[in-house]
């Protein structure tokens, strides 16, 4: 790539993180290695948090390390579960049918 193309991608040296600050001011920069790193913190992440921080009492260890795990992460499988937890696949998917039921999972 000459010279002429890069400079139309980039606006100016040195600017990059400065102006990632001014629009997330939240986000964490980390140098690993060779690599360096930008995490940016979902904007809706504490509206997604209710379930994490006033989870019922009455819930069992296992259907609260279920639920914190479903929070941190929508989209986690059955067999992610079974390998964090250590129980079987039904016993997740018992405990998951009984959050359900409380409206705490869909």
């Amino acid at each position: 790539m000459g010279i002429g193309v890069r400079d139309r991608f980039v606006e100016r040296w040195g600017r990059g993180i400065s102006r990632i600050l001014s629009k997330e001011p939240t986000a964490e920069f980390e140098e690993i290695g060779e690599s360096f790193c930008v995490t940016f913190k979902r904007k809706n992440y504490e509206s997604r948090m209710p379930h994490k921080t006033k989870l019922p009492e009455n819930l069992s260890e296992l259907q609260r390390i279920i639920m914190t795990n479903m929070v941190q992460k929508s989209r986690i499988t059955y067999a992610q579960l079974v390998n964090i937890t250590g129980k079987s696949r039904e016993a997740i998917r018992k405990n998951i049918n009984s959050l359900k039921k409380t409206g705490l999972a869909s």
